[in-house]
């Protein structure tokens, strides 16, 4: 008796077990998503060529770079406007460029920018809605990551210029996306939060077209300069959009 009555007691724990298992994974699946971090943090290493303390200096000084195919785009760190020749996500190839453009007589300097993770405190409705959410947030950063393969398959002559324009445009095609998804799932909301990052989506989109479109900012521009040039801008929206949310 006394082994049946372990067994039964043992049997029955097992169901509740099971059961409260079962009850917990369809809460999970059924209910709302969990507030939390999206997006992972990470550093960029930006290569400046020229830097001025006035914006309009900068500008100009940024057009004579994009003919010697630096990207040229206008960074403001701290009280200088850096022109942008390229943007790295490991430090040493930052330092190595760096000290191959010195060595060719072309002054540089280095400079580290942080992207932390983006916390939300709020709840999505369905796994689409944190889906399109996370899409969202990462845009930037896979955006960022593909020019920046697409400028070193340019720049080692991997790619020639055709090549190069299907990918960027394979890139947009996906940007577009996200954008729609996101603006259809969240594009009545009236949260200051979803406001600016559908911004910054809309902004990131236009800027990869202007690349697909081959929209120069100056004429004696390459591609590789304006593919640099873009996704450091790409970068620049990204790093306005956190701190408007900070």
């Amino acid at each position: 008796m006394k082994k049946q009555f372990k067994k039964t007691i043992a049997f029955l724990c097992f169901l509740f077990i099971f059961s409260l298992g079962i009850f917990s994974f369809a809460f999970t699946s059924s209910t709302n998503v969990e507030s939390g971090l999206a997006g992972s943090s990470f550093s960029i290493c930006f290569v400046s060529t020229a830097k001025s303390q006035l914006e309009a200096e900068a500008s100009c000084l940024a057009k004579d770079q994009m003919s010697n195919q630096h990207g040229g785009y206008v960074w403001q760190e701290g009280n200088y406007f850096h022109v942008i020749s390229s943007a790295y996500e490991n430090k040493n190839d930052a330092i190595l460029v760096s000290n191959n453009l010195k060595n060719s007589g072309i002054k540089n300097e280095v400079f580290e920018v942080d992207f932390p993770s983006v916390s939300f405190p709020f709840s999505f409705q369905s796994n689409e809605e944190k889906s399109s959410f996370q899409a969202a947030i990462n845009l930037f950063y896979t955006s960022y990551k593909q020019l920046f393969d697409i400028s070193i398959c340019l720049d080692t002559k991997l790619y020639d210029e055709t090549k190069a324009l299907i990918e960027t445009n394979n890139l947009q095609a996906k940007a577009d996306e996200v954008m729609k998804n996101f603006s259809l799932l969240f594009g009545e909301e009236k949260e200051e939060f979803f406001i600016n990052l559908q911004d910054a989506i809309v902004d990131a989109n236009e800027t990869i077209g202007l690349l697909a479109e081959k929209q120069f900012i100056s004429t004696k521009q390459d591609f590789l300069s304006l593919t640099r040039y873009t996704y450091t801008k790409i970068l620049a929206i990204y790093h306005v959009f956190l701190e408007k949310i900070q």
